[in-house]
């Protein structure tokens, strides 16, 4: 049996192979951080309960790996993370820590649940269409993409991009078939890329001042 896992509440959704930056401020975090740091430990990230603390067993989290420590003088501190899998919480465990830790099983996406090549390929190809309009519309270098081979890591890598409501992305998360994700993330696309797309020509006619033409930028239409 693995051992319990480090329980944090908050209202964020880190997919797997997504970072996230964080703020480590409360005391019971800032031991949870020293013993995952100590003993190069995940830590999970779930959804708050009703009461704003830990849900309910049976919710559905990330696994989260510290990549990046920043220790502040005040005991607080900078973290980056990166999600690197999903876990079902099972029960809670006894502990002297002050955080909370609890049993859980690891979760991955039904293994019949792949969708066909043609349709990967079509997420993928939107997924960058997107990533560039939204490099453009920020003013970042958009790079090499990383995207992955495996079908179910690479719709969470689309839907880390996007810019979703966290009800939608807890649902994206939830989801326990990759044909299910994909076929949600290809509903929603054309109008996120219309909408990105279209703020990305403001954007750059709003840069140019009104000099040069207002075309749209390079696959973001």
């Amino acid at each position: 049996m693995a051992a319990p896992l480090a329980i944090f509440p908050l209202d964020v959704v880190l997919f797997p192979g997504a970072l996230l930056p964080l703020h480590i401020f409360e005391p019971r975090y800032r031991q949870m951080l020293a013993d995952c740091l100590a003993r190069e430990l995940t830590f999970g990230l779930v959804p708050p309960g009703p009461d704003g603390e830990a849900p309910s067993p049976g919710v559905i989290g990330s696994l989260a790996r510290v990549k990046h420590h920043e220790p502040l003088a005040d005991g607080r501190s900078h973290i980056l993370v990166q999600g690197i899998g999903r876990f079902r919480l099972s029960r809670y465990a006894e502990s002297d820590r002050l955080y909370t830790l609890a049993e859980t099983e690891a979760l991955a996406d039904e293994p019949d649940s792949l969708p066909g090549t043609a349709v990967i390929a079509e997420l993928g190809s939107l997924g960058e269409r997107y990533r560039q309009a939204a490099a453009i519309l920020h003013d970042v270098d958009a790079g090499v993409p990383g995207w992955s081979d495996d079908g179910e890591l690479l719709s969470f890598q689309v839907a880390a991009e996007l810019e979703l409501s966290r009800s939608t992305q807890w649902r994206m998360l939830r989801l326990e078939r990759t044909d299910r994700r994909v076929a949600l993330l290809l509903e929603l696309l054309p109008s996120l890329l219309d909408e990105i797309g279209t703020r990305a020509v403001i954007h750059v006619g709003a840069r140019r001042n009104g000099k040069g033409p207002h075309g749209p930028p390079p696959e973001a239409a």
